[in-house]
């Protein structure tokens, strides 16, 4: 998907998209973990505390710097 289409999705297209995202990154965690105590290495999330991050903030942060033309 390039920029220009990105631009161009509804809200409810960008809402799929999120959850489809957030599903895939939880996917790669838990089994990057699962590999990870399969090793017998601790969990990084018991090591340093995770930092939150609003998906919709850098979203909305992202389409703003593409439409004033500032590379991502």
């Amino acid at each position: 998907m390039n920029d220009q289409q990105l631009s161009e999705l509804s809200l409810l297209e960008l809402q799929d998209l999120h959850a489809k995202l957030h599903s895939a990154i939880r996917k790669a965690i838990r089994e990057q973990q699962e590999a990870m105590a399969s090793r017998g290495q601790p969990h990084r999330a018991s090591v340093e505390p995770s930092r939150s991050v609003d998906l919709a903030k850098e979203r909305d942060a992202w389409l703003a710097r593409r439409r004033n033309g500032i590379p991502a």
